[in-house]
């Protein structure tokens, strides 16, 4: 695999086409990741930015002054998940991608709830 100093050493890319890269990939994450966020998102009468989003495992309104900075929080929020957030995300994708028996989910819901959900492992940030 072709690194990215290995194109500057060649000549193919310079710094600043690398930097323009970088930061085209990061701002199309970003756009991917608001489209895809499953909450809406508000301006209220008071000016304030206005979501929702689960924070230790339960659902919080989120206020911020700018809606630059409430966009930060979700994309945040989003790149680093806690292990009980991947679990639901994983259940989720299970449920629409995979011919799973409907007790199969229930089973795998009932362990990672016995098991792990009340441990502080689940709160863990996956990074």
């Amino acid at each position: 695999m072709i690194n990215s100093q290995d194109l500057i050493k060649s000549g193919i890319m310079t710094d600043e086409d690398l930097r323009d890269l970088e930061s085209e990939i990061e701002v199309k994450k970003k756009k991917r990741i608001l489209e895809n966020w499953e909450h809406d998102i508000w301006q209220g009468s008071n000016g304030y930015w206005y979501t929702y989003a689960y924070v230790n495992g339960k659902r919080k309104m989120i206020k911020k002054r700018h809606k630059e900075d409430l966009e930060e929080f979700i994309v945040q929020a989003e790149e680093n998940p806690t292990i009980e957030e991947l679990f639901d995300m994983w259940i989720k994708y299970k449920e629409e991608h995979d011919r799973l028996v409907d007790t199969s989910l229930m089973r795998y819901t009932n362990v990672f709830h016995h098991l792990i959900k009340s441990s502080p492992f689940a709160k863990k940030k996956n990074s």
